[in-house]
């Protein structure tokens, strides 16, 4: 019996997290985004498949677009015969078929298609290509050293790495710049076609102050998670990569957040607000002499 290249990839890519269980590398990293500093850490630096936490870039370089009015909520975007081929995670889009920018977003935060992240970079930058070096040239400012990318989905590349460390510092970077549109990385939910598609983060909703979240996983990549939770203005950004289950990753995750929660001395808050230019509009509070790099 025969089987299509299609069918072998997504077995190749998707098997059974057992299969390569002994070659992933489990990296977590708590960072303080005020003072952009690491609190605690193991493999913070070595490099590791991204998995689809690759689309925060992908979201990122969309809201910057929104940001500087290059595009709008309902501008519509096409689907390209290129974007359709996609293997799952997808949305199933047809070529031809248009979403609007708002739909592409949900459908990339929420259920994290890859079809989908596919139309952003052919949309936004003509080609995949030209999408890939934007999101490298990003990289490179935002200081993500450890980190090259080859396509805006995630989908296993030998040659797409980065670290938990640099996929922080990206998460910081979206809170910093584009808070305004941080809702997107903490809805539960998607609506497309009357059917309701869930968020793959099971954290939300049950991590006090979670308000933003990013999964990923391949088999060559484990069980990825990227959050940003807030509580009584003080906020920390938690990723975690390799995981060898989505139980063991999201307890993890879990934990690391209440322990910095309950460090000793964490919850003396500053009565002085600092406000980001171009970031967050609720205040976020510092200690006393701290600073922002």
């Amino acid at each position: 019996m025969r089987i299509s290249w299609r069918v072998y990839a997504a077995i190749t890519v998707w098997a059974s997290p057992e299969v390569f269980a002994k070659k992933k590398l489990f990296c977590y990293v708590v960072l303080d985004p005020i003072k952009r500093a690491v609190i605690e850490g193991k493999n913070t630096e070595s490099r590791i498949f991204p998995a689809s936490l690759a689309k925060l870039m992908t979201l990122f370089i969309t809201f910057d677009a929104l940001s500087k009015k290059k595009i709008k909520f309902n501008t519509w975007f096409s689907v390209s015969h290129h974007a359709s081929q996609c293997l799952p995670s997808k949305l199933w889009v047809k070529p031809g078929q248009k979403l609007t920018v708002e739909q592409c977003i949900q459908a990339v935060c929420v259920s994290s298609c890859n079809d989908v992240a596919t139309m952003i970079a052919e949309n936004l930058a003509g080609n995949v290509p030209n999408f890939v070096k934007m999101m490298n040239y990003y990289a490179r400012t935002l200081g993500m050293r450890n980190t090259v990318f080859k396509n805006p989905s995630g989908w296993h590349d030998p040659d797409q790495v980065t670290s938990s460390k640099d996929i922080a510092l990206l998460m910081r970077a979206i809170w910093l710049r584009f808070s305004r549109y941080g809702h997107f990385l903490g809805g539960k939910t998607f609506c497309y076609k009357g059917r309701v598609y869930q968020n793959t983060n099971r954290l939300l909703g049950k991590v006090e102050g979670l308000r933003m979240g990013k999964t990923g996983y391949t088999s060559h990549a484990g069980y990825n998670l990227s959050t940003f939770t807030m509580r009584h203005h003080r906020p920390v950004i938690v990723v975690l990569t390799g995981a060898p289950t989505r139980t063991a990753r999201d307890n993890k995750v879990r934990a690391l957040i209440e322990k910095f929660y309950h460090r000793k001395g964490s919850g003396k808050i500053s009565k002085n607000p600092i406000l980001y230019r171009g970031g967050p509009k609720q205040k976020v509070y510092v200690k006393k002499n701290s600073h922002i790099s």
